[in-house]
């Protein structure tokens, strides 16, 4: 991956600063921050600092919330489901 220079990302921010800059300069420049890839580097830094043990701890914890999350929007069908039976049945004339 080519990695711009400080002068192209200075020229880069310039541009996307200017409001006259036409689209296609925009766009490149875009392109040219996009390049400098800073911002990615933080997660590849924490997963090769972690231990197998704390990798797992983290997916363990992520697969709870998602099936928590999973069974709470069941039982919200649920019990929507049953709200609606009961809107659909009439009382009985006695």
């Amino acid at each position: 991956m080519n990695i711009p220079s400080k002068e192209e990302l200075r020229e880069a921010a310039r541009v996307l600063r200017t409001k006259t800059s036409k689209m296609r300069e925009r766009r490149e420049a875009g392109k040219v921050l996009a390049a400098s890839g800073g911002g990615q580097k933080g997660g590849l830094n924490r997963a090769r600092n972690l231990t197998p043990e704390e990798r797992s701890a983290i997916a363990r914890l992520g697969g709870q919330a998602r099936q928590e999350q999973r069974r709470a929007e069941r039982d919200l069908r649920n019990a929507q489901a049953k709200v609606d039976d009961l809107k659909k049945k009439k009382p009985s004339a006695k």
